[in-house]
Order: structure tokens, then sequence, then C-alpha cells
């Protein structure tokens, strides 16, 4: 706008100094014609420099807005006729041949522009949050080709100490070249996969954490020699809190004698009441105090996040203990069977589960799937499974799906049962891994679940740094909670429907571990990640967000939208040409005289 203020500015002085002249003149013949042809070689001169524009309207066209995002690919919008190009990336300003028109708000933008009812969008697309600030409008995205990368990611950001961390997710090889992902903990490579050239393949990476604290893994792609990316795996390893357990066993074996070990090494409090004879019982204490178990009552019970036992051991519990047993798992204590065929069905836990031999002879070995983890081969004959049920949630399957551990909920406890009764071949093979990771996902999916005084929800689940970060606490503490995050004061509200959870909004100012935490609470550590991380992850989050806003707000195919009207430039040639005529006129006169 300045330029063109000089511009004015130049002409009327050239324009005063003409007239100036041409009145000056001794000679006045023609004057008229002289003065006219003198404004009209500067108006025309100026009009060149500053380019007339005039509003044109398209009768029987309509707009097209197209709004332009990363990724897009020019030759998807030939179709799209009496388009009108806008961006909301800075990237993409004014890009090319397009010129797409700047908009730093596109909801602004549509509210006060009510007239546009559609729009097109090219590119990667916006995220869930930007999509949720429109106004009503019909939405056709015409969708970029995704890059080669991560899809889909999952992995425990807070896991206890010993057990396995999973990483899972889905990639997308577009190269002509093999991917290797590759795990890294601590400058350690601790697992790797390969996604074969042009494929999109689901991947798992494990690794069991040796440290206490937070920590930054980090999930490398590798091409051949060169890293394409390096993505942060945040987590945190906290200590365990200790299980406290009864074991009921029928008769001494092998199972029981390495679970036991196992138990102590873990830390975990044990209590054993093995069977002798008829009443009569050999009794074990294990990191914790001795106390009778010569009966199995309530207030014993008590004492216990999970029992353990053979069915021949529970089948000869009396009936009241038997019905202490009950009233305990219905009020949250965890119950765990080991199977046996000999042992019939009798107890209130009888017809909990139901059992089946194949009729094909028995492998050798058995495939164990645990969740989140690899499988893994137990060299022991399987000749019982369980049958699926409604209302039961299998714990463990072999690698053609059946179930060899199933659970039941039983009032706010949990009965399981356990078709496996060789798992120590795994410690003689000298395999510990897997023999931690079986017994510590089936003690934890069946003990006794404590309440947690409080629950921290970050409801984005990349954060990232100067963005504004959706907070939620479910907290037991009955009064207003202070919350800190970091060293702020956090403003919180009270969800008017569930009393017990709060929420509130904070902006990280910098990547990187930051902490929540109410006054009497425990810390809870979160991360904040850069801008630049997981690229191809927030694109196929935006591709998938304006896919699915794409198909719940069609195109119409009778729109009715006002008549277009557009700014069209006046040719420059006439302007042009009108200098050259008054400049020859000014000439000729000249000689003519």
């Amino acid at each position: 706008m300045t330029w063109n203020y000089i511009i004015i500015a130049i002409s009327l002085f050239l324009l005063l100094v003409l007239f100036w002249k041409e009145i000056s003149r001794p000679n006045k013949a023609h004057l008229f014609w002289r003065l006219l042809c003198s404004f009209l070689a500067i108006a025309s001169l100026a009009c060149l420099a500053l380019p007339l524009t005039y509003q044109k309207t398209i009768q029987g066209q309509t707009k097209q807005p197209v709004l332009l995002t990363e990724g897009f690919v020019p030759d998807s919008l030939s179709p799209i006729k009496n388009a009108i190009f806008l961006t909301s990336d800075t990237n993409l300003a004014h890009w090319g041949s397009l010129k797409p028109e700047y908009i730093p708000n596109l909801a602004y933008y549509l509210q006060t522009n009510p007239d546009i009812k559609q729009l097109h969008i090219a590119g990667y697309g916006l995220n869930e949050a930007e999509l949720q600030n429109l106004p009503p409008i019909s939405l056709i995205f015409h969708p970029a080709k995704f890059p080669s990368g991560i899809r889909s990611i999952h992995w425990t950001k807070k896991i206890k100490s010993g057990n396995r961390l999973a990483v899972q997710g889905n990639f997308q090889n577009s190269s002509s070249q093999p991917i290797k992902l590759v795990l890294m903990g601590l400058n350690t490579a601790l697992d790797s996969t390969i996604i074969p050239a042009g494929k999109t393949s689901a991947f798992e990476l494990n690794a069991t954490p040796k440290h206490l604290g937070k920590a930054v893994y980090s999930l490398l792609t590798v091409s051949g020699k060169d890293t394409l990316s390096t993505e942060p795996l945040p987590l945190e390893t906290i200590p365990g809190k200790p299980l406290k357990v009864l074991i009921l066993s029928s008769a001494p074996d092998f199972e029981n004698n390495f679970l036991k070990n196992w138990l102590f090494e873990n830390h975990y409090s044990l209590a054993i009441r093995s069977a002798i004879s008829t009443n009569k019982y050999s009794q074990e204490f294990l990191n914790t105090d001795k106390i009778s178990l010569d009966k199995i009552t309530g207030p014993l019970l008590e004492k216990f996040d999970l029992v353990i036992g053979d069915l021949l051991a529970f089948n000869s519990l009396s009936p009241a203990e038997s019905q202490a047993l009950q009233n305990q798992v219905n009020q949250g204590l965890g119950l765990l069977l080991r199977f046996d065929p000999d042992a019939g069905k009798t107890g209130f836990f009888g017809s909990a589960f139901a059992t089946y031999s194949p009729t094909t002879p028995a492998q050798k070995t058995v495939s164990v799937l645990v969740p989140g983890q690899k499988e893994s081969l137990l060299p022991t004959e399987q000749v019982f499974y369980i049958h699926p049920q409604s209302g039961n949630q299998p714990l463990i399957k072999t690698k053609e799906g059946q179930i060899l551990v199933n659970s039941k909920i039983s009032g706010y406890g949990k009965i399981a049962l356990s078709t496996l009764n060789n798992t120590f071949t795994w410690m003689l093979e000298g395999n510990q891994a897997d023999y931690n990771s079986f017994w510590t996902t089936v003690l934890e999916k069946t003990a006794r679940k404590n309440p947690e005084a409080e629950i921290w929800e970050i409801a984005n689940p990349f954060p990232t740094a100067n963005q504004q970060i959706p907070i939620l606490l479910e907290t037991s503490f009955t009064s207003i909670p202070n919350v800190m995050a970091d060293s702020t004061m956090l403003a919180i509200k009270q969800n008017a429907d569930l009393p017990f959870q709060w929420s509130g909004n904070y902006w990280p100012r910098k990547s990187g571990w930051h902490t929540l935490q109410q006054e009497g609470g425990t810390p809870f550590n979160w991360y904040v990640y850069e801008a630049s991380d997981w690229k191809s992850l927030k694109v196929s989050s935006k591709m998938a967000a304006t896919s699915q806003f794409s198909r719940q707000n069609p195109a119409k195919d009778h729109l009715t939208i006002p008549p277009l009207t557009e700014s069209v430039p006046v040719p420059a040639i006439w302007f042009y040409l009108l200098f050259l005529a008054s400049c020859a006129y000014l000439w000729f006169e000249t000689k003519m005289l």
C-alpha cells in the first residue's frame, strides 16, 4: 500500500511539471490538447505501475473454496471448477501458481462467510480439534498419498518393575527397500523387526526395563545405513507393590515348589498350607509374619490379595470354609484354580468354566501367547483347554486361539482357571523370562484390585509444547483439590454429574518431562513432545479424522451458493497504447509548430 502512494505522488509531481511547462510556453496554440495528452500520458504510465482491477460477476457459476493443507497434490485439484484456494499453513501461503489466500483461522473465516456451505480440503487434512470448531458445512476430502511411516503406535507409559515393555503398532512402507525398526533404550538396541518393501505390516517390539524411574526410549526407522527417523518413547518404571498370596495345596508337587521360590525371590508375601493327611497340614511363611492357617475364615482371607490352589485342595474345604472363601471373592479377593481332571466339579466355582480335551493327539509342546508378548513354547503335553463362554475373559491362549487360562468376575473379585500345570519346565530349560511373563500377567489380572486414590489422564496422547493440553483428575479426596502443574497452580472445575472428576487446561512451555500433583497426592509424571516428533503418526491421525468428518458431512447434490464475484485486472495493453498515442501527439504537435 505504501508503494502505491509513492507511485501516485511521483505521477502528480510529473503532471504538475508538464502542466507548468505547457502553460509557461510562449506559443499557446493547441494548449488544451497538449494539456489533455500530458494528463493521459502520465495517467496511463501510472496505471501500468498500478494494475487496475474491476469486480466481475460470473453468472451461473458458484464458488468452490478449496483449503490446501500439507501434502496436497496439485493435479488432484484440476477437476474442481471455479476454485478459490485458501490455506491456514504459512508454508503454503501464495504457493506457486495457485497463490492461495492465507487465513489464520479457518473456523472464523467460515463463520464470517456464511454463504460458504461446502468446502474442499486437499492434502493431509485437519486434526480433530480443528474439525470440531468448524460450523455446519459439507466437506469433500481430496487425501494425499500417505508417506512411509508409522500409522499407529501403542505402549504402556507406566509399567511395574520386572514387567515387559511391549511396543505395538502399524507401519506403512511405501518405499522399494525394506525398513528396519529398532527399539533403543539407554543407548542399547533392545529389539528390532523388518517391514518388507511396499508392505503395510503390524509390528511388536519387546524389552524388559532394568531401571526404576523415568526414561526416554527411542524407536528408530532405518533403511540400509540411513536412519530415517528417531521417535521418543517416554516411560516410567515404578516399583511393584508385592501381593499377599495364599497357596492351598492338596499335595507337594514341582509346580507349587517352583512357584513358591519365584514368589519369594520377587518379594511377594506368601503363606502356604499343604495337606499331609486328613485335617493335618504343613504351613510355611515367606516374606510375612506367621499366622494360623488351620481354618480358612473370612478374617484370615482379608489379609490376602490372591488365593492359589488345585481343585482337590478346594474340594477338601469344609462347607464353612468354602462359604468364607466365596464371600471374600465376592468382596474383591482373587482366586486362581489349577485344573485337575480327577477333581470333579464341586464348590461354588465348579460351574464357572467348561473344559474339554481335543480328539487329536496332544502336542509335545504348546504355544503360549501372553498378551503383549511374543509367542513362547512350553515343552509339555497339553490335553485340556477351556471353552469360551459369555462373561468370561481369556487371559492366556495358544497360537491357534485355544484358551489355557480363563477368568470370570464374581462380585467384586475374580476367579481364574489355569490348565497349565507344568510351567516349571520353563525354569528347567533356563527360560526365566517366559516364566516371569506368564505368572506376572496371571497374578496381576486375578488378584484383588486396590482402589487408587487418584487417577490422572492427559486427553492428548501426544501433547506438544505451547499448545493447550486438557487434563482430567479423578480423586477420592472430598475437598477441592489444589493442583500444581510443574510450579503453576492449575485452575480446575468440577464435573456436575461426576463430583469426583475435575478438569483443567495447561500450556506447557517446553518439551520433556512435566509433573502434576494435587496437594496431599502422589506426583504424576507425563511427557511433552517436540512439534517435529511423530510426524507420520500425526498425518495418519489427520487423514483419519478428516475422512470421518467428510463421511459424516457429505457433499450435497443440490447446494445453492451465491454467484461468484471475482476481481479481474484491466489489460495493460490499453494503457500502453494510450501512453504511446499521447506521446506521439505531443511529438508531432511540436514538429508541426
